[in-house]
This record gives C-alpha cells, structure tokens and sequence, in this order.
C-alpha cells in the first residue's frame, strides 16, 4: 500500500534513527511542503508511521521556482533494519521486469532445407514461395546483412515443421488446395479462413449435385436415366455395390429410388415396401433385430420414422445452415466430426470382421464412413453434413458416440494385429479366423472355446508365433 502525507512546513533534516544512502548530499533537507510517499512495512499493520519509524519514504519537491538543481534531488531515507528486506524486494523487481519471454528464432531457408533433407525430402526456395502464395507458409522478410553482403530470407518459427508437413502430404495429394485441408484437418494451425473458403466451395458442388438429382417435384430427368443405368452402371461406393448385390438387379432401381426420395425430404411418397427395401439394403434391418448386450437391438424405433428423420438432415437449406457456425465453434466442430467418423469407422469394421457386413446394421454405416474419411474432399462433404446435423437435438448423442473416439480406435488396433498374425502364421489361420477372435469379444462361451484353440494350437507352433510377436509386438 502506498499513502501521501504533507510535510509540515516547519520540518528540516531527517527522523532521528535514519540513515542515508552512501553517495547522496548529507545538507539535503526535506524542502517544506514536500508530498511524502510512504511505503509501509507489510508486516504492521495501517499506514506508515509520521514520527520517523516510516519504512520507505520518498520526498518529492515541490514544482521548481528557481531553486537550485541540488534541491531538485530525490531525498531517499530508510530505517537500517529495513535494508536487506528493500533490497530484496527490489532486486526481486527488477528480475521480474527484467525478464523475457523466450521467442522462437527466425528460420532461413538453409534451416528449412536441413530439417527436410533429414526427413528425406528435398525443396527449393520457388516451392517455398508457392506454398506461401498458397497460404501454406508465414509471411516472410528479407534482412539485410549489411553493406555488400545481400541479404537473407527469414521464415517465421515453425516453418520447418510446417514444410515437413506439407511434403507428407503431398505424396498422397499432389494439389496444394487439398494438402491445405488436409493440414487444417488434422488439426494443424492453418488459418481457418482457408477451411471455410473450400467448405463453401465443396457446399457448391453438393448443392449442384443435389439439384441435379431432386426438384421441387421429386426426382429430375438426370435422376431418372441415371436410375435407369444403375443396375449395370460401375457405382464409386462401396456400401451401394453392396447393397446391389444384396438386393439383386431387379429391385436396386426401386432402392435407389426410395433413398433419393429420402434425401429429397419426399418420404411421403413411399409405401410400405419401399421402406422395408431400404431399411434393408442399408442393413438397418439387423439393427432391429440383431441383439446387444443389454439385450435390446440399438435400432428401437419405426422404420419410417427413422428415415423421415433422416430426409430432415440433408438438402441445401440444411448445409447453408451448417455454414453459418461462429469461428469459435468451428474447429470444436471438427474434432467431434473426426472422432465421430473413427468411432463408427472402427465399430463398423470390427463388427463386420465377426459379424459380417450386415451385422447389427452397423457394417453399412461404418463402411460409409470409411469412405468419407479416405480424402479431402469426403471430409468436406461429411464435415458440412456434420454441421447440418449439429443442432440441440442431435449433439448431445452425437458427442457422446464421439467420446468413445479413443476406445473404439485402441479397440480396433489388436484386430489389425490378429490379421496379421493370421496371415504370418498359416497354421493359425487355418484353425482361428478374425471372426472368432471378434465373436469372443461379445460371446464369454466363444471366449471359451477360443481359449482352448489358442492353447491347442500353441502346443504345435509355439516357435512361429513367439517369432511373429519378437517382430511385430504384443497384442493388446
């Protein structure tokens, strides 16, 4: 606490008991009229004393009129027992004034160009200026070396870490707009500005696609000759190639069909068949019917109901909508987007490893999300759909299922290992299949049975599998 107090007129020299500092004019008086900031010692309590017990005081002339430069002095006096307890709080000070937060250095190109040839990659002062123009690097700035020495470029901190990103990418991903994403993507700090302007773009192209296909009256002419060829035509997804070949040429047409009219919102126009046709070719029917281990199918409700549900989720409107998202909630929104694709990703692969593709409803749903998740633009197109969906009624379970993003992944890590020991030791495969590994995980009798498999064939080709695992790892 800091106060002021006025010094009497009539007071001269110094509280008896007070000491100057060694240096200062001992005929210094306290000019009459002086302010006095006094410093109190923390330990007592109130203001400091007037009667010369005050801990630190400073006494600050009066404005000058003339006087004498020496009378401009600060008269600076303390008590001796106070010395060590001033000095250390001022030297605390100063330490803390004084000290700097440590700052990145700058990276040259030579920097850059070291970081990736160790990473194995090589680059070239013009890629560098692509991948800025781009968006994909920091402004950088030329610095002078001083008369007849040029100059050098200095990159803000972080590029280099930047570039090996880039490089990475681009052995998958030859354009700089979808490396850009997929950085953003995977959580690199890449300006938001760049996603929003390709979710834009991409949102374009999914409205274009979208009125291709459905009008204010249903379906288009395009829709119509493309239903036409569709049970010959080479379909790009995978989960459609299985759903034709589940429900055979003559009835994909009419699946086809029913599932535009879903995403129209024109659920109105289907009969009952036409929804027992699709809830089977999306393989919702084994969720109904198919038991978890509450004992209860995860798909409860009408069928019908379930896909009016689903039209309300799509259209242009919808992903307009989506676009709209403060900044603030954007990159939140997309992490709970990419733990939902790895959660139902994974889930759907491990049930279709022990349960076929059709188990429990969730081999379709899972395989199209896989799809989604393979490049830069499925993650656009799912992430806009994500939006769409990210209203009150639907967040709360959808962040729910994407919790479970690190359990389903460390879930899915030994079946991948399972799949290899399978293909590194015949012998065991030829007795154990995934199926059985993952029917074990729901079934404590197959668990049994499986145990008894393992230790049978262990019995007879211990030595491969003890070498498969000095080279590949425990399984979890």
């Amino acid at each position: 606490m800091v106060t002021a107090g006025r010094v009497p007129a009539a007071t001269t020299g110094r509280p008896s008991g007070e000491q100057r500092l060694d240096g200062l004019d001992d005929g210094l008086a306290q000019p009459p009229g002086s302010r006095v900031l006094c410093v109190p010692d923390p330990a007592r309590d109130g203001d400091a004393d007037r009667d010369g017990r005050s801990d630190l005081l400073f006494h600050a002339p009066p404005p000058l009129r003339g006087t004498a430069l020496s009378s401009c002095l600060i008269d600076l006096t303390w008590h001796s027992e106070f010395y060590t307890r001033v000095v250390t709080v001022l030297r605390s000070g100063l330490a803390t004034a004084c000290k700097v937060t440590p700052v990145d250095p700058e990276e040259t190109f030579e920097d850059i160009r070291q970081a990736a040839q160790e990473a194995g990659y090589e680059i070239t002062p013009t890629q560098l200026r692509r991948w800025h123009r781009a968006g994909l690097l920091g402004t950088p700035r030329q610095q002078a070396l001083g008369r007849g020495r040029g100059t050098v470029t200095r990159y803000p901190p972080g590029t280099a870490a930047r570039v090996l990103g880039i490089c990475r990418v681009l052995t998958a991903h030859r354009s700089l707009r979808d490396v850009a994403w997929t950085l953003w993507w995977e959580g690199d700090d890449l300006a938001d500005g760049i996603a929003r302007e390709q979710l834009e773009d991409s949102a374009q192209s999914l409205r274009a696609d979208f009125e291709k296909f459905v009008d204010a009256d249903g379906l288009t002419q395009a829709a119509e000759e493309f239903l036409d060829t569709a049970n010959d035509a080479r379909l790009p997804s995978r989960p459609l190639r299985w759903a034709r070949r589940r429900l055979g040429t003559d009835s994909f047409d009419t699946f086809l069909d029913s599932l535009l009219s879903v995403m129209a919102g024109r659920t109105d126009r289907l009969d009952d068949s036409d929804i027992s046709l699709l809830d089977r070719g999306l393989g919702f029917e084994s969720g109904r019917t198919d038991l978890l281990a509450t004992g209860e199918p995860w798909l409860t409700g009408d069928a019908r109901s379930d896909f009016v549900a689903i039209g309300q989720l799509f259209g242009p409107d919808r992903v307009d909508e989506g676009l709209r998202i403060d900044d603030a909630e954007l990159r939140p929104a997309r992490d709970e987007a990419k733990d939902f694709l790895t959660v139902v990703g994974a889930m759907g692969r491990i049930v279709s490893a022990g349960f076929g593709r059709w188990g429990y409803g969730l081999g379709m749903i899972g395989a199209a999300m896989d799809e989604f998740a393979e490049g830069p633009e499925g993650q656009r197109r799912f992430f806009l759909l994500w939006l769409s969906m990210r209203t009150s009624e639907f967040r709360e379970g959808m962040q729910s299922i994407a919790a479970n993003a690190a359990k389903m992944a460390e879930a899915g890590a030994p079946l991948e290992a399972v799949k290899d020991l399978l293909a590194s030791v015949p012998a065991v495969g030829r007795e154990i299949s995934v199926r059985d590994v993952v029917r074990a995980r729901f079934d404590s009798a197959k668990q049994a049975e499986l145990q008894e498999t393992v230790q049978r064939v262990r019995a007879v080709h211990g030595e491969e599998i003890d070498r498969f695992f000095e080279n590949r790892g425990q399984i979890a």
